[in-house]
């Protein structure tokens, strides 16, 4: 069950606070789910409004093009429709408008959320959309919880984004720590794959890891790539790093493992993988991922399935604890629920994404674990 802790508030504030939240969330798990329901198509609606609370929340979502969890395009919107639907003792109007990274859809969606009372605002994913739509809101005092990373105070910016460099940062430390010199990186065509591989390689290359890919997009011509690669006169890696959905490398390892030169070779997986409701299959040898810390996303990916028959990504789980979040703050605070001092405080909130907090200017941190599954 996720929660939020507070510490700059008066001692008897905060513990009354605590009861609260914890009222306020015990609905997020139960009610307002619809089962096994089917999604019609991909795409987040241009406007929506969910709920009738006193308290709007305005959120600015585009599709994304493709995940590492395989999640499905809309994810943002429906994780945002389920956190306001779910969340019980703290009743919101949610109101959501999709994005086309323009800057024309910008001013439009500004208007729009302006006229609609919005309070605070979550996204856009990209920090030139924060930046020009905090320019147009000047004045108004609405904070934008951006979904990318970029951060301005100035301009009532916070930047809620997960930082692709910090978890790749984790994957090197403990790829350096077991002393390994070569790794190959097991990646498919998408966007997100890509750039996760690219961040992977320009990392491995700076720590003094040799690193090399092998496409996955057709997973067969991956596959035997990798049965040839013993015999080929190369040398082997020391690990195989999949830029890809724990669900497609799970049949890769499991059909690996029955091969000498991978038997006990380490298996790296990525932050995604903590989405995935599929057991990775027993094999022999190491298998880990980084993941964030004291996470719950395992919790949020059934949530989700419930409700959408969907797979979600990252990105919309981080999503659904800053609605729950936005949600639950006007209910422990009665003044200024979105102030700077309120937004900042030092020990942050607690989501299914795990402890996160915005430091002084704006910028969201995160803790990047490893997880060891064997």
């Amino acid at each position: 069950m996720a929660s939020m802790l507070f510490s700059k508030f008066p001692k008897g504030l905060a513990l009354a606070a605590a009861g609260l939240l914890a009222l306020t969330l015990a609905g997020c798990s139960t009610g307002g789910l619809v089962q096994n329901g089917k999604i019609a198509g991909a795409e987040t609606p241009a406007a929506e409004e969910i709920g009738e609370g006193q308290h709007v929340i305005g959120m600015i979502v585009a599709d994304e093009e493709s995940s590492l969890s395989d999640g499905i395009a809309n994810s943002s919107y429906l994780a945002g429709k389920l956190a306001a639907t779910t969340l019980t003792g703290a009743p919101v109007t949610l109101v959501i408008r999709r994005y086309d990274r323009s800057a024309s859809a910008v001013k439009k969606v500004a208007a729009e959320l302006l006229a609609a009372g919005a309070e605070i605002i979550i996204g856009p994913d990209d920090a030139a959309g924060a930046a020009t739509l905090a320019q147009l809101l000047q004045g108004k005092h609405i904070p934008i919880l951006s979904l990318a990373q970029g951060a301005d105070m100035g301009l009532g910016v916070y930047g809620a984004g997960l930082a692709i460099e910090d978890e790749i940062a984790t994957t090197m430390g403990e790829l350096q720590q077991r002393g390994h010199k070569t790794i190959m990186i097991a990646r498919v065509g998408g966007a997100a794959s890509t750039a996760y591989a690219t961040t992977l390689g320009t990392a491995a290359a700076k720590a003094g890891i040799a690193a090399t890919e092998v496409d996955f997009t057709d997973a067969a011509a991956g596959l035997s790539r990798l049965k040839q690669l013993p015999g080929a006169g190369t040398g082997m890696p020391d690990a195989l790093v999949f830029a890809i959905s724990q669900d497609r490398a799970g049949p890769v390892i499991s059909e690996l493992r029955g091969l000498t030169d991978y038997a006990n070779m380490d298996m790296v997986g990525n932050a995604s993988w903590s989405l995935s409701l599929q057991p990775l299959p027993e094999t022999t040898g190491p298998i880990w991922y980084p993941a964030l810390a004291n996470n719950n996303l395992a919790g949020f990916s059934q949530k989700f399935a419930a409700a959408n028959n969907q797979r979600p990504t990252l990105r919309s789980a981080v999503a659904y604890d800053l609605v729950v979040m936005a949600g639950a703050l006007p209910q422990l605070i009665d003044d200024a629920p979105y102030s700077p001092d309120v937004l900042t405080n030092d020990q942050g909130f607690k989501g299914l994404t795990g402890s996160f907090r915005f430091d002084s200017n704006g910028t969201g941190l995160r803790t990047y674990v490893i997880n060891k599954v064997k």
